[in-house]
This record gives C-alpha cells, structure tokens and sequence, in this order.
C-alpha cells in the first residue's frame, strides 16, 4: 500500500470512526440505550375515530375536549379536523363532526390552544400547515367557539417568521405565543446533522401582539410546545432534542419572557398541559430515535409512551418531576400529549388512530425511575 492509499485508509477509518461515535453519542442521547421499566397504575381503553391526534385543550368549565386531528399516514392526503367532544364520555361517543366546517379548505391541525375572556367568550387558536403536515409553512387559525358546538372562523394570522411553527398558547383576544421548531429545511441533511450533533440553536418562541411578531425566547434545539401556569405569570416550553422544559417569567404589561428555570428530565419532551393546581403533565418519548425514524416512518414500529407530572414550587423556581405512566407494548405509541382531569387521562399521538383513555386509581404510585432523572433547578 503506497503512502496515498495508506492516507486515504486512515482518512476514510477516521470520517467512519467519527460518525459512529457521533451516532453513538446522539442514540444515549436520545435514549435508545436506556432500559425502560414500565409502569401503568390505571387501565386504559382506545377511542377510535380520531387519528393523528397530536394535541388537545379541554375546557374544564364545560369538560370540552378540543382533539386537533390529521390523518398523518393517510393516502392520498386528507383534510385534517378538530373535534369537539365530551371530556367524560370520549370513548362512547360514536359522531365525529369536524366543528370547523371546512373552513379553511386546505387544513392540518397541529398545535391548538383555547383562550376565555372575562366574559366567558371562548376562542380557539390553531397552528395550521396549509401545505401538508411536513411542509414549512405554518399560520395561525382563530376561531370563536359558537354556542351550538362549532368553531366559527375569524381569520388567518400569517407572516413570514411563522415557519415550522408547532405549537401555540394564547394570551389575549388577539395575541399568542408560537414555537419554531428550528430554521433547519424539515427532512434535510442540515436538520440532521444538528439533531445529531445538537449543534442547532435554531429554535424558538416567537410572540404576536399588536399585529406584530417578535422572538420573546430563543436558543431552542427543538422549540416544541408551550402552556401557560394558572395566573398566566409563568410560561412553560419544552425542547424536545434538549429533553428539558424552561420556564419563564411572564410580564402581564408587555408580555415579556425572563428565564427563571428549568428542568432537564432526560426524556424527548413533547406537549405540556397545565392543571388548575399548577401541576404541568407532560408527554414524552423516552426513546426519541426510535419515534422519529422508526415509528414514525413505520406504524408497524411500536413507540414508549410516557406521561409525567412536574410539580413546580409557587416560587417559581424549584420543585419536583414524577413518572406516571410508561409502556412500551406497541397498544398504543408514541403519545404526545395527556391531559388528566379527575381520575381521567387522555393521550392523543402523532400517528395513532384514536386517543387513548385511562382511568387511574385514586392514589397512584409514584417512581423515580429511569429515564426521569432530574429534577428542576433551584440554583438557576
């Protein structure tokens, strides 16, 4: 072997030695070498009817459950719906009504969010992606909650920040928060170097007021989903890649974010719903690989679902992250969010074909183990 084969032997071992450890080092990342150990304190049944149910928003007043469905794995593509159900019979009821009316035409739900005034008016906001749940471009959809149980549309809010949008909390009558998730191109090799790398800081929470978007929060390798505590005095936003959830200081005058904390719980953050006690339920991927280029490309790929619990100190900072739920039985994969209210939880999914309802018992056991690690951080 001459001395430029021999350089380009070496050359050639070191580039595969390099991408092995990088891959390696982003699937412990990611979880995919973390033994999970399942647990479910309740028993759960599928409601059908209702695929690709990403996100949900109950109504705990009325106990309206808003489902923001797409039919992700369909072909042809179809129209995406929002559902409006009751909360405490979801699994007996039998209609589907798409409560948007078609409007507007060209329609994937994924991140919605209800808004109350002082008057008790209800309006809901949805991220929609007019072009497809994989294409770039994203708007926001308003619409007034009729009396008769239909979503009335106001308008379309759009811009040329609102890329990649994901999910949404509203704040006001006519003003919201947005994450992006990055300004990677969806599917390319630059989106994938980042994630593998975690390199990219490209993610972030994007506000509109005033007719105006701004970036309220940045620094996100995956912006993914945000809530607001009860009082709205604190935002919460999970990074998905990051495997954490910020929390920020909310100033009511202007709407302004100050980081006071964090949690890094070791696990693919998804969608956050806050309880009327503060308490935020979150859903999780404890195995990001195995969701995002497995399951998600195969429904015969089964997926962990993972629910859990954090429960913030009233400081603001501080406070304590439990496990709920994991399974890992391919019954039902991949959950992205879970809403409890009483004894009832409820997971919707990227790409199931219904939601998921479990009823769990009146104390359920709490647990520390893996992959939830650690707790939030007081020192910040």
């Amino acid at each position: 072997m001459n001395r430029i084969a021999a350089t380009a032997l070496l050359a050639g071992l070191a580039v595969l030695g390099g991408a092995s450890f990088l891959g390696v080092t982003a699937a412990t990342r990611a979880g995919e070498f973390t033994t999970l150990q399942p647990r479910c304190d309740g028993t759960c049944v599928t409601a059908g009817g209702l695929p690709g149910a990403e996100d949900m928003a109950l109504d705990r007043a009325s106990g309206q459950l808003f489902v923001s469905s797409d039919d992700r794995r369909a072909e042809p593509a179809r129209r995406g719906a929002i559902y409006m159900l009751p909360f405490a019979t979801l699994e007996s009821v039998s209609a589907r009504t798409d409560a948007t009316v078609g409007v507007p035409e060209r329609f994937h739900p994924h991140g919605v969010s209800l808004w109350t005034g002082p008057d008790g008016a209800r309006r809901l906001f949805v991220i929609n992606h007019p072009d497809g749940w994989e294409g770039a471009a994203s708007t926001v959809e308003i619409y007034d909650v009729a009396p008769e149980g239909t979503l009335r549309h106001v308008r379309t809010v759009s811009d040329p920040a609102f890329s990649r949008l994901n999910d949404i909390v509203a704040d006001g009558p006519e003003s919201f928060f947005v994450t992006r998730e990055t300004l990677a191109a969806r599917n390319s090799a630059g989106e994938l170097w980042g994630q593998l790398s975690d390199t990219d800081r490209t993610g972030a929470v994007l506000r509109y007021a005033g007719g105006q978007v701004s970036e309220a929060a940045t620094g996100f390798s995956f912006a993914n989903s945000l809530a607001l505590s009860p009082d709205a005095g604190r935002l919460y936003a999970s990074d998905t890649i990051a495997r954490t959830v910020r929390v920020y200081g909310r100033d009511a005058a202007t709407g302004g974010l100050t980081q006071i904390d964090a949690a890094q719980l070791g696990t693919g953050v998804d969608n956050l719903d806050v309880e009327p006690d503060g308490r935020v339920w979150i859903a999780a991927h404890p195995k990001l690989m195995t969701f995002a280029f497995g399951h998600a490309r195969d429904a015969s790929v089964p997926a962990p679902s993972q629910v859990i619990i954090l429960e913030p100190d009233p400081s603001g900072k501080g406070g304590r992250a439990d496990q709920v739920l994991l399974t890992n039985d391919g019954a039902y994969s991949g959950a992205s969010v879970a809403i409890r209210n009483g004894q009832r939880l409820v997971l919707g999914s990227v790409f199931e074909p219904g939601v998921r309802v479990c009823t769990l018992p009146d104390v359920w056991k709490h647990s520390v183990s893996a992959p939830v690690r650690s707790k939030l951080e007081p020192s910040r």
